[in-house]
């Protein structure tokens, strides 16, 4: 079984985390990182051994056509990615909360189901 392709959205800690965990699990591929900050996405890339960096989730999505998308940015951002993220075809990973209201919450579950998509939110 081939493994999945992962792009991480947010270099921060969380996505830090993700990122290394996925790294080490022969189940997935990171072929992406993006932060809007440069210093922060390079640092990441280079903990993964290199891989290809992106200031925008659209542009990593577009480039790298993942599988799925990991979700680990500031909490207002995570159903605008989400959603863009399952309208391209890809599963997704959210840290919590999936969105700040229940409108955006409820848009993207809709959006899994009528797209056969897997969403997962992560709480420790």
């Amino acid at each position: 079984m081939k493994p999945l392709r992962v792009v991480v959205v947010g270099c921060g800690h969380q996505g830090t985390s993700h990122a290394i965990s996925y790294k080490n699990n022969p189940g997935f591929e990171v072929v992406g990182v993006v932060s809007r900050g440069a210093k922060s996405r390079n640092a990441l890339s280079e903990k993964l051994g290199g891989c290809p960096t992106y200031g925008d989730h659209a542009s990593a999505i577009e480039a790298c056509k993942p599988d799925a998308v990991c979700v680990a940015t500031y909490p207002e951002t995570h159903a605008e990615i989400c959603l863009h993220a399952l309208a391209r075809g890809c599963h997704v990973f959210a840290e919590k909360p999936l969105a700040t209201n229940m409108a955006d919450a409820e848009a993207v579950v809709a959006l899994a189901r009528a797209k056969g998509l897997q969403v997962v939110v992560g709480y420790i």
